[in-house]
């Protein structure tokens, strides 16, 4: 939580001196990369509020804390991200025909300013032990936000040695077009998790073959997996069982989580164990499964 924290005044620090810097300069460009650093503070507030509360005491309303708070902070990035990126590409046409008096050394400064600060936090939320959802899912936004202060650093310097004004519309421009771009993505990401769809790094047909190889395993079926929050997946299967290992039960269940943890990195996992596939027979998915099973 230290390392949110201190990520997060950062953050709001550096993005009140690149709007201040971006006003007083006229440096369109700062005010992009302020733009697209304030999406970094959207993910980090969230991500500081559900770390450690997986499930708080006497929150029978929210059983998973808020984790999914980080969830929607990214779709709200995102529209923020679009919103500010359409207002910054409308400027900068505008500012084409017109003569641009930017202050090149105070722009350069604060963005240098920015990029230094932006790696700190990327060296903070490098640190071990760092392996939080709520971290993992910052991080996501850290590399593609370091692309805004080194556009801008560019720009400054190009002003600063050629006197080309129109570099920090150039700039400001392509902020914009880089974080529609990655807001594509993340909003992409963000969708597919809410329809809580398949984790793209987890092949649910292997998963499913290495737990049925186990001895006494004859069917898994049922199966979901999903993404509570980014680093968080979670398992909900049924798994029928040969009726002969009813005593061994509480040990298979154990070898089944050990393989989602271990090998598929999944916390949650729910199995339900059965030894009779009477109810599910007439279910054509459960039918085929079997009857590849022999």
């Amino acid at each position: 939580m230290t390392s949110l924290r201190i990520s997060l005044t950062l953050v709001v620090a550096v993005t009140i001196a690149r709007v201040a810097g971006g006003i007083v300069s006229g440096s369109l460009a700062l005010l992009a990369d302020a733009g697209y650093g304030l999406t970094l503070g959207m993910a980090l507030g969230p991500a500081l509020m559900a770390t450690g509360s997986d499930a708080p005491a006497g929150a029978g309303r929210r059983t998973f804390g808020y984790q999914r708070a980080q969830v929607l902070a990214s779709l709200a990035s995102a529209l923020v991200l679009w919103a500010t990126a359409g207002w910054i590409l409308l400027e900068a046409w505008g500012r084409l025909g017109e003569g641009s008096d930017v202050d090149g050394g105070l722009m350069l400064g604060v963005a240098a300013l920015g990029l230094a600060v932006h790696l700190i936090i990327m060296l903070v939320l490098k640190q071990p032990g760092q392996k939080h959802g709520g971290v993992a899912l910052v991080r996501g936004h850290t590399l593609p936000g370091v692309m805004g202060p080194v556009t801008v650093v560019l720009a400054g310097l190009t002003i600063q040695m050629f006197g080309w004004q129109a570099a920090d519309v150039a700039g400001a421009a392509l902020i914009a077009i880089l974080a529609l771009v990655n807001t594509w993505r993340l909003l992409a990401h963000v969708v597919h998790v809410l329809r809580e769809g398949t984790p793209e790094h987890i092949d649910v047909d292997r998963l499913c073959r290495r737990i049925e190889d186990l001895p006494g395993v004859t069917l898994m079926h049922d199966v979901h997996v999903w993404t509570q929050t980014p680093g968080n997946d979670a398992l909900a299967a049924h798994v029928l069982v040969d009726p002969e290992r009813r005593g061994e039960m509480d040990a298979l269940l154990g070898r089944i989580r050990t393989i989602a943890n271990e090998e598929f990195n999944i916390r949650h996992v729910t199995v339900q164990l059965e030894t009779t596939a009477a109810n599910w027979k007439q279910d054509p998915r459960v039918a085929e499964r079997l009857g590849r099973r022999g």
